[in-house]
């Protein structure tokens, strides 16, 4: 899905001479007065993002705009477009707007990142049916897609956005009324409300058509508004971001999975050591466990991580928190923001509330996408805010937790939350998630009780390991020993 993705926009990767001439004669007469303030609003998905995931940002059922249009394996739902707009807008209505995009070239090509190597005739046909039917899918009954909730995820995918620009000269084409650029806006506001897996900040006055790039960013805005990114770029001058300068140590001693345990409690169970002759003894062994018991393994790959690209920001998981710390979890007040807060006086960690459901990974994963793409530091808070959920977030035990402390909810399993966190792109960008991280583990690492664990696991610990190893050795002897004098009767021999 991931070749697609980039290569839907045009056929070849490289210019043809006649192309590339094509291309600057389309550049040089276009007229920049018409476009000086239009900006570039649908970006691609870096490739360092969405080789993690490519199906999450690369729709799925349908189509909207150019960058994934021309793919066959979306060819089915070109005729559903086209029979909703036909149902909905008489043929000279599509026209109206076919007639009015074809004005807009130079606008249209300079609201995508992205060349795109398409005529005006296409372009405007496309955006005509794809705007009309987007209109159509936001004024109709939110319950009509239920049966293939991926419609809205694909809706939501940050190539998948029709500009705003674009969007009201569409309905202002086909108005009756002269305000439906507003009724449309409130539709767009309704729909991120039903999608959104945040409590939605208070509606703001100044947010309106003129100030939103498209359907995501409008999300984007409305989950954190524009006045807490300018606090945001107030704080993120005035305070370190450098992370503590020690990573925090595990908790877990779980002698079960340690691989000395392991190798050590599948050599005792070995059948050949129940009733067998000297000489098949040591041609029988189990050689390549014992090997791993001294830390020669026998498959080098087993110690690589299955996907170095996900990293982690180092902290300790919610259950290390919670048991070993004593930190509280609460949800933050409704109308906060996505900054997470740790409060040292009460060992309190505040973080927002999130619903998830179906969609809901699509959806951050491209909300996610959208703030670096914008190449705007100041504008991560939900980039930051998921590098926490992540860090604090291993196994299904930790999200069964920040569930019963009322900060997840929805319909996915405890198992499918702890794979979503996981799996997610960080954002390798310090911020505020870099400055909790940074408290926590000042906070954890100072407890008296992970000091204590951290001295046992480094100078007691180790050493169990190479008492084990010894002990193996010296029970192996002992049951050379035994089957030697089952076979000679040591009974016979004065010691």
């Amino acid at each position: 899905m991931a070749s697609s993705s980039s290569s839907s926009t045009s056929s070849n990767s490289t210019l043809s001479e006649e192309n590339w001439v094509l291309r600057t004669h389309r550049i040089l007469e276009d007229n920049a007065s018409s476009i000086q303030n239009i900006r570039i609003s649908v970006c691609q998905v870096p490739s360092s993002i969405s080789v993690i995931n490519p199906q999450a940002y690369a729709p799925q059922v349908i189509a909207l705009g150019p960058y994934h249009n021309l793919r066959p394996d979306l060819y089915h739902m070109e005729r559903s477009k086209i029979e909703v707009v036909k149902s909905f807008w008489t043929t000279d209505q599509l026209n109206l707007v076919v007639e009015k995009l074809k004005e807009d070239g130079p606008k249209i090509r300079a609201c995508y990142h992205k060349y795109l190597d398409l005529s005006d005739d296409t372009l405007a046909l496309m955006l005509a049916v794809d705007g009309l039917f987007l209109i159509y899918l936001l004024s109709r009954d939110l319950n009509g897609f239920a049966d293939d909730a991926s419609v809205f995820s694909d809706v939501m995918m940050l190539e998948n956005q029709i500009p705003m620009v674009l969007m009201i000269e569409i309905v202002n084409s086909v108005s009756l009324s002269g305000n439906d650029d507003a009724k449309l806006f409130s539709l767009m506001r309704l729909f991120c409300e039903s999608q959104s897996p945040f409590e939605l900040q208070p509606s703001q006055k100044d947010l309106s058509e003129t100030k939103v790039l498209h359907l995501l960013d409008l999300l984007h805005k409305m989950i954190i508004p524009h006045e807490n990114n300018d606090k945001g770029k107030e704080k993120l001058a005035g305070k370190s971001t450098k992370l503590s300068s020690q990573a925090p140590v595990s908790l877990k001693i779980d002698l079960e999975s340690d691989p000395l345990v392991e190798n050590f409690t599948k050599i005792v169970k070995t059948e050949v050591l129940t009733s067998i002759k000297p000489i098949q003894l040591i041609t029988t062994l189990p050689w390549g466990m014992i090997r791993n018991l001294l830390g020669h393994s026998s498959n080098p790959k087993e110690d690589v991580t299955s996907n170095p690209l996900v990293k982690e920001i180092e902290i300790p998981s919610v259950s290390q928190l919670s048991k070993m710390a004593g930190i509280i979890f609460k949800p933050q007040n409704v109308g906060s923001t996505l900054e997470t807060r740790f409060d040292k006086i009460t060992g309190s960690l505040y973080l927002p509330v999130i619903t998830l459901t179906a969609n809901s990974e699509v959806i951050l994963r491209n909300l996610v996408a959208y703030e670096i793409a914008s190449n705007n530091s100041s504008n991560l808070l939900i980039s930051h805010y998921l590098d926490i959920m992540s860090g604090i977030i291993d196994t299904k035990e930790d999200a069964r937790l920040l569930g019963s402390f009322g900060i997840i909810k929805g319909v996915l399993t405890n198992t499918q939350v702890a794979d979503l966190f996981n799996g997610m792109n960080k954002s390798s960008l310090k911020g505020y998630g870099y400055d909790t991280a940074a408290m926590i583990n000042d906070y954890y690492e100072n407890k008296m009780k992970v000091r204590v664990y951290s001295f046992v696991k480094k100078y007691v610990y180790k050493s169990w390991k190479v008492l084990t190893v010894i002990s193996t050795f010296v029970l192996l002897l002992l049951l050379v020993f035994q089957s030697v004098c089952d076979v000679y009767d040591c009974k016979r021999f004065s010691w």
